[in-house]
């Protein structure tokens, strides 16, 4: 194992390094290499985080005796990888781009831990007609995703994951048209996607899946967004609305001989996802204030209703995050965050779930001077379930991350 990955790093540089060096050979191609190392060192009042760490900032449980744990964390480090071309098809500018991290989880053996694995995030074509008009094809974010809490030790699980921030990555063709004005660019933006239901059915379930098929699929309809953004010319001001609406069909779910199935129980009925979500930013001064609020059902594919993907009934919810920030003198900036998701608790207990609410609440002192920045960080996190107290968490975090 650790010979095919030390060959794949190798090839890896090597095929950067040749990129380069036929840069000046092709006129009017460009390659680009980018991300950033991100180091977070961690102490938490709980090892019950999901992933812990770097990870999503929700509780699976809190032992009954003090059990502090302390690590050091790395999977978000990120390394992207563009290259575009000479232009085609009326004008338009092709690209190409492929992003990982390392939050593919432990590899096999005593030391999986220190050898995760990489995990693709992005892989996408495009081609662009003079910033005006777009079309992508491959993996992308999702339109419901526009904005992040910033941080450094939860850049590839925001802060509000789990409470109170939807939208996730998926396969598909994006649409999308902008129209400058005077002072401010409107944006119309229209994505058609893989539909998706559940893989895992909850946290800590097999994944083991070897048909790559599930229950959006099986409905034989994408899923579709919507997005109308609209931002000022100097980036300080940004409004926007979106909306997903995709099909699960649970009947014919017998039809897949899964081993083990993904279901405790078979479907017996068909639903819909559906999520609206609104949000903005205003930057006046050394303010910035930024968040989103939403409202849907079903929202498990969408990194929402904190991940249990029940099947039952349909689950409503809703949530939001908030966040202020303020730059001191310096290069020093200060910023509190809060986000909240409620999954409707009857509906969550007539489905058989466990969770129905996560509130995440914290800050960060950064100082940054260019691509390089470090922080404390400090989050309380509360995930109540449907039995028992509400779970409680801290989390103190360190982190250093260096951009390229």
């Amino acid at each position: 194992m650790g010979k095919e990955v030390l060959r794949s790093t190798v090839l890896m540089v090597a095929s950067i390094t040749t990129a380069h060096a036929l840069e000046g050979d092709f006129k009017g191609f460009k390659y680009a290499f980018h991300g950033f190392i991100s180091a977070t060192g961690y102490t938490q009042t709980t090892p019950g985080f999901v992933l812990n760490g770097q990870g999503p900032l929700i509780l699976l449980f809190t032992p009954s005796t003090s059990s502090t744990t302390t690590g050091f964390d790395v999977r978000q480090t990120r390394l992207t990888f563009s290259a575009s071309g000479p232009s085609v098809m009326g004008g338009a500018t092709p690209k190409g781009l492929i992003e990982i991290d390392f939050f593919g989880l432990n590899s096999p053996g005593g030391y999986g831990e220190v050898s995760v694995y990489p995990r693709l995030r992005l892989a996408y074509t495009e081609l662009d007609w003079y910033g005006r008009n777009k079309i992508r094809a491959g993996q992308d974010w999702e339109l419901l995703m526009v904005d992040l809490p910033t941080s450094l030790s939860h850049l590839a699980y925001p802060v509000t994951y789990f409470a109170g921030l939807v939208g996730w990555r998926e396969p598909g063709v994006s649409f999308f048209h902008t129209d400058t004005m005077e002072n401010s660019n409107l944006e119309f933006a229209l994505q058609v996607l893989k539909s998706d239901w559940q893989n895992p059915l909850d946290f800590g379930q097999s994944t083991v899946q070897n048909l790559n098929v599930d229950a959006g699929q099986l409905s034989g309809l994408p899923g579709i967004e919507m997005r109308t953004k609209w931002t000022s010319a100097n980036q300080d001001y940004a409004v926007y609305v979106v909306g997903h609406v995709s099909k699960v069909d649970g009947t014919r779910v017998r039809n897949l001989p899964i081993s083990g199935g993904i279901f405790v129980t078979t479907p017996t009925r068909n639903w819909t996802v559906a999520v609206a979500k609104i949000g903005g930013k205003a930057k006046v001064s050394a303010f910035t204030l930024k968040g989103e609020v939403y409202t849907g059902k079903n929202t498990g594919p969408l990194i929402g209703e904190q991940l249990q993907f029940i099947t039952a009934n349909d689950v409503h919810e809703s949530g939001g995050w908030i966040q202020l920030g303020y730059d001191l003198p310096n290069n020093f900036s200060i910023y509190g965050t809060y986000g909240i998701a409620a999954d409707n608790k009857s509906d969550v207990v007539s489905g058989g779930g466990v969770r129905y609410q996560n509130q995440v609440y914290g800050g960060m002192i950064q100082y940054r001077s260019k691509t390089f920045a470090v922080g404390p960080e400090i989050y309380h996190v509360t995930t109540s379930t449907v039995s028992g107290s509400p779970l409680q968490g801290i989390t103190y975090l360190l982190s250093a991350n260096y951009g390229f």
